[in-house]
């Protein structure tokens, strides 16, 4: 999941570098009114040092990532490697591959032709191609034969219908918006004091908003648990004996939640004094006022009752009340830790 946010997050600086430079070389070659070639070279001039020092300055804040020791670095390192590696191809891309397909693809247009789509011989061409591969691919696979006949109807589509879609886009939708953005941006240059106390207001606004009506946002969903914990803690000093005792009866009431029988639980396991912290955790002392009980569930494909993170709730109500002991209901760690809830 990290490489993945790590690598659509530079795909996003790729193509934003390929639309600088192509955007620029589209302006200087002015429908042909400046050769290609000289309008590639000196619209990827133009853009050299700010598409360089954009993505150096994006690239900064991950070196140091490189260098984080121990575990979570070894977890971590993924994410500045890949956005290294994505941000410096950025970089090859927008200085060599671009301008070359400029060159290669960037022709004059009129924009008084017509641009009514027709069945023309290109078009009949262009079938015949389809149809000849289409019956190719049937002779080999019928699969292969269904994506080329899928190929020749998205070729009809975009000619029929997309490509006069594309060009009102272009004419019309789009010059209106520049128009309206522009309109915009000119009422609040005129305007600066107008739009400081508007931002500052929408900020306010914004903070009293979220804690009047809370965003409903799970950064790390529950999932159900193989495990549940009960810890149980008494007063230091707390003979062993007296300390089973608690354990037993929480064992029984963590017994009475899930059932004796219950075909999602595998075990209940009682430990005093030893194993009775965090399994997962660096301190595995010997504790004689300590002790934990484990719930173990099936496998998740074989389980039919109810969902086991449900059980967290019940257990923790259940063992309520007990005098003198400190405990605390946790799930087992599974890419993140639970907090513990104490009852």
């Amino acid at each position: 999941m990290m490489v993945l946010f790590s690598f659509l997050l530079g795909l996003g600086i790729v193509v934003d570098d390929a639309i600088v430079v192509v955007e620029n070389t589209h302006r200087i070659f002015d429908n042909g009114r400046v050769p290609i070639v000289q309008a590639a070279k000196t619209a990827t001039g133009e853009v050299f040092m700010p598409v360089l020092s954009g993505t150096l300055t994006t690239l900064a804040p991950f070196f140091p990532l490189l260098f984080w020791p121990g575990i979570i670095g070894e977890f971590m390192y993924f994410l500045p490697v890949t956005l290294i590696v994505t941000l410096s191809a950025s970089l090859v891309v927008a200085y060599i591959i671009n301008p070359v397909f400029a060159v290669d693809f960037m022709k004059p247009h009129d924009d008084h032709e017509d641009q009514k789509p027709r069945f023309d011989r290109k078009v009949k061409r262009t079938l015949l191609v389809f149809a000849g591969m289409a019956l190719l691919g049937y002779l080999i696979n019928i699969g292969f034969g269904n994506f080329i006949i899928l190929l020749a109807l998205l070729y009809l589509l975009n000619h029929f219908f997309l490509t006069g879609v594309i060009k009102k886009f272009q004419t019309v939708v789009w010059p209106k918006a520049i128009n309206k953005y522009h309109s915009l941006l000119t009422w609040a240059l005129k305007r600066p004091r107008t739009m400081i106390w508007s931002t500052v207001g929408l900020f306010f606004f914004t903070m009293i908003l979220v804690n009047i009506v809370p965003p409903r946002v799970v950064f790390f969903p529950t999932a159900d648990p193989n495990f549940v914990y009960v810890y149980i803690e008494l007063p230091v000093g707390t003979d062993q004996a007296y300390t089973n005792k608690i354990v037993e009866k929480v064992e029984q009431r963590v017994e009475k939640v899930v059932g004796q029988k219950n075909p999602d639980v595998s075990s209940i396991i009682s430990n005093v004094t030893v194993g009775v912290t965090d399994p997962q955790g660096e301190d595995q002392g010997e504790y004689t006022n300590k002790g934990k009980v484990t719930v173990a569930f099936v496998a998740y494909g074989k389980r039919t009752g109810e969902r086991t993170v449900n059980y967290l709730g019940k257990i923790r109500e259940a063992v309520k009340g007990i005098p003198g002991a400190q405990i605390s209901v946790a799930q087992e760690q599974g890419g993140h830790q639970r907090p513990n809830q104490s009852v």
